[in-house]
């Protein structure tokens, strides 16, 4: 009996150790090589470094892990898709599936605290350095205005990703913050939107911190019924709102407009829509943006640019109708699946995340959004307050 609770007990350290180091070091490789480090070191030893996380990852999986035969037939199927994507358009879903596999049985707070730990550092170790000049620090133009990435490969890419630690450490805080943490949350709105360029961002950095100050009430107490229901379906008018947009763009003074206030994406869609077709398991796309060093904007070459900036059309046109019908099945799953758990934190989340994805690529992106691990993961922590001192009370 004792060394089977020995076992027990060595094994799930081993488990949740094994899914943390791999975990950063993939997110540590995927991170590095979206930034100019890239053009010191080269690209393939940061595609070395998500390999070995992945294979860690994997590691985990296949020794330490234990699945339902549901799951398992799942996630079979699930990599057999992703395989066939990545082979048509060389995408990071594998990546992505494995780590959301591997996250079963970890807390999704431990989680989030290695994002935290690992990225953070990495941030000011690349503006330093960029800053200093031991890397690039690409300028760009944007509405008459010039703005630098800071070792990043575009302005608007590493916007998204403070974005998305801040998100991260507010949830972990539930959103509770002190004076010092008001005056960064300040600060890093203020950075995103001069020095980066960067709206809605800053908008989402701002409607944090107002959800804060005055609607402790949507972490505090359980949604409604209504509310329950409301929720997936304002989530899905912001997934299909650039698809209406982009497809009926004709032109018109209000379209004009409206493109202009989020920077071309819906006319650079209404491109999408008219080179590609949608196709069932993805398709390359030969996308020209602004970011990096051979991008449009500092680029000797003469070309078009074309880049389509929304999440949900970017995965329907490049990964195919498969991946995107899983996707919003995902999305109305895990806000179903946390509101009827009375885990608020995690809906604000994901509905934070659907939010910056409409003028951005970053919803898969690894070391970015990482909601859709909770659906795996232990998130026990993040329940409603009330429900959390009723369980702490049932336990004495």
């Amino acid at each position: 009996m004792q060394k089977s609770l020995t076992f027990s007990l060595s094994r799930k350290n081993i488990e949740s150790f094994l899914f943390i180091l791999g975990f950063a070091i993939e997110i540590s490789g995927f991170f590095l090589g979206a930034t100019t480090f890239r053009y010191v070191y080269g690209i393939t030893i940061f595609n070395q470094i998500k390999l070995l996380g992945m294979l860690i990852l994997l590691v985990k999986v296949i020794f330490f892990s234990r699945y339902t035969s549901k799951e398992f037939l799942l996630f079979t199927i699930l990599l057999i898709i992703s395989a066939v994507i990545a082979k048509n358009t060389n995408s990071n879903l594998v990546y992505y599936l494995i780590t959301v596999v591997g996250s079963k049985n970890i807390k999704f707070s431990n989680i989030l605290k290695t994002q935290l730990c690992i990225i953070t550092p990495l941030i000011l170790i690349m503006v330093y350095c960029a800053v200093k000049g031991a890397i690039l620090n690409l300028p760009f133009i944007s509405n008459n205005h010039s703005y630098f990435a800071y070792g990043y490969m575009y302005t608007t890419d590493f916007a998204a990703q403070i974005f998305y630690i801040i998100l991260g450490y507010s949830v972990l805080r539930r959103f509770k913050f002190n004076l010092f943490e008001y005056l960064l949350l300040l600060y890093l709105s203020y950075f995103v939107y001069l020095k980066l360029g960067a709206k809605l961002d800053t908008v989402l950095i701002l409607l944090i911190i107002l959800i804060s100050l005055f609607f402790k009430k949507l972490i505090l107490y359980n949604f409604n019924t209504i509310e329950r229901k409301t929720i997936p379906l304002f989530a899905l008018c912001l997934v299909f709102l650039f698809f209406i947009w982009g497809y009926f763009y004709n032109g018109s003074d209000i379209y004009v407009s409206l493109d202009r206030f989020f920077t071309n994406r819906i006319s650079q869609i209404n491109l999408g829509f008219s080179r590609y077709s949608f196709t069932l398991l993805g398709q390359s796309l030969n996308m020209i943006g602004n970011g990096g060093l051979y991008g449009y904007s500092h680029s000797f070459l003469k070309f078009d640019y074309f880049y389509i900036d929304n999440s949900f059309v970017y995965i329907a046109l490049e990964y195919g109708v498969i991946s995107f019908i899983i996707i919003i099945f995902a999305i109305i799953f895990a806000l179903k699946k946390f509101g009827d758990e009375k885990k608020n934190l995690l809906v604000i989340y994901l509905l934070f995340a659907i939010i910056s994805s409409i003028i951005d690529q970053n919803f898969l992106v690894i070391n970015c959004n990482l909601l859709f691990l909770a659906l795996f993961a232990k998130t026990d922590d993040f329940l409603n307050l009330n429900n959390l001192k009723n369980k702490e009370l049932k336990r004495v």
